[in-house]
């Protein structure tokens, strides 16, 4: 067995000369075993031991036996404790879901603090076989069917070629001890349930089907590698990006029947799910504009784009500007100047990027800042005033603009510019004016 392991691990790259590898250890057989061949196998190895005190007496127990296990292999180990129940609680998951999330971020945490290159976990093909199964039944595509793999980033798990009675005979045969978690026999969890229910009626149905599924499993990776090179090359090719702003053509979803998986692809990365991104698709092929919602990002169906980006942004940013300034650099390249008007004097107009004001009516310090519910300003050629946001609506701004729009306003908290759009009508240049103003926005 020790051959085939470091074959297994040479064969799939899992570790590289000279690498520190941080092994975790519950105490149970199969991070035994897994822990018993690396250091058989002469790998540079530090165990880590997670007590999530879920099972009183017995977290301890393990606890105190892996602290035996280590002290007479002459092992360092590593020991964290977690107060589970409480952090599932406060983030509204599972027991087990927090425990997954706690252990692997000390996981990471280790990593970068200790400097390990790998971080091993004992998993193994059976376990694999579970996990399939498991995604099965709860609903999943092609990317929750390949399993686990050999090595994901910096987790490595050497024994997914062995199943749990291969691990079980070695630790037997090398007369190694270990602990038993008496909830791995309880059929309340779905993985137990398929574990001695499912798995052993296939026993009797498929004579080593184990190893079919395992193949299956590869041969889903294989493909799911392969297909997300292929839709990353084509969202790369639809989607438009800038800064925290990405958007896509509504047309690029309805050209034929895999719009919606396509979308569904392109929209998991902000956080949003399958039931969302159904929703998403009625409003595309109804033509509503829609808003939606995930943790931290917003997404917007317009008439012509689904755009998406970050929910959150500093609606309170403020720039003042100076008197004497003559151009500033953040968040908007702006240039500013003041020169006399003469006889030959034209009034720039239908160019977005320039405004120009009369210099006598102006406040000085300037600001720049963001739009705030009940801004109100007069829009060249109206005499009323109006509500910006009535404005904005007027305009067909989408959501991402009107949160991104820059106002520049006087000392007096007046509008001056709606910048790239629209200048104040009270501050224009009308016939007695004696100074312009004068501000370019440069835009890259």
């Amino acid at each position: 067995m020790l051959d085939t392991f470091i074959n297994y691990i040479n064969d799939n790259h899992l570790v590289g000369n000279g690498e520190r590898i941080f092994a975790a250890l519950s105490g149970g057989v199969d991070s035994i075993v897994l822990t018993d061949l690396l250091l058989r196998a002469g790998y540079d190895v530090t165990l880590g031991h997670c007590n999530f005190h879920l099972r009183d007496e017995e977290s301890d127990g393990d606890e105190q036996f892996v602290k035996a296990f280590a002290s007479e292999r002459g092992v360092s180990l590593y020991v964290k404790h977690f107060d589970t129940k409480s952090y599932a609680r406060d983030n509204a998951i599972s027991v087990e879901m927090a425990a997954r999330e706690l252990r692997y971020s000390w996981f990471a945490d280790m990593a970068q603090c200790h400097g390990f290159h790998k971080v091993a976990i004992a998993h193994h093909g059976d376990d694999n076989i579970e996990t399939f199964f498991i995604n099965l039944l709860r609903g999943s595509g092609i990317q929750g069917l390949k399993s686990m793999k050999p090595i994901n980033g910096i987790y490595i798990r050497p024994l997914l070629w062995a199943n749990r009675s291969m691990i079980r005979d070695y630790a037997l045969q090398n007369n190694l001890s270990w602990r038993d978690d008496h909830t791995n026999d309880e059929t309340v969890f779905l993985r137990n349930k398929i574990r001695h229910v499912l798995l052993p009626t296939l026993d009797g149905i498929k004579e080593n089907y184990r190893q079919k599924i395992l193949f299956s499993i590869g041969c889903l990776s294989s493909e799911n590698d392969l297909y997300r090179k292929m839709l990353h090359e084509k969202l790369s090719s639809m989607e438009y990006v800038s800064s925290d702003f990405h958007s896509i053509k509504v047309s690029d979803f309805l050209e034929d029947e895999t719009g919606g998986q396509l979308l569904f692809e392109w929209i998991r990365r902000f956080g949003f799910n399958g039931f969302q991104c159904d929703s998403v698709m009625k409003s595309i092929k109804e033509h509503s504009k829609t808003v939606f919602h995930s943790s931290d990002y917003q997404l917007d169906v317009t008439s012509d784009t689904v755009e998406i980006f970050k929910s959150s942004y500093d609606s309170d940013e403020e720039y003042v500007i100076d008197k004497d300034c003559k151009e500033i650099l953040s968040p908007l390249h702006l240039s500013f100047s003041v020169y006399e008007k003469n006889n030959g004097f034209i009034i720039v107009k239908d160019k977005s990027d320039i405004a120009q004001l009369d210099y006598n009516k102006l406040s000085f310090p300037l600001k720049l800042r963001h739009w705030r519910e009940g801004d109100r300003f007069f829009p060249l050629g109206m005499r009323g005033s109006k509500l910006l946001s009535d404005f904005f609506n007027d305009n067909a701004f989408t959501p991402y603009q009107k949160r991104n729009t820059w106002l520049l306003l006087d000392n007096d908290e007046n509008i001056l510019w709606v910048v790239g759009f629209r200048i104040n009508d009270k501050f224009k240049i009308v016939g007695d004016t004696k100074f312009i103003f004068k501000i370019v926005l440069y835009i890259d």
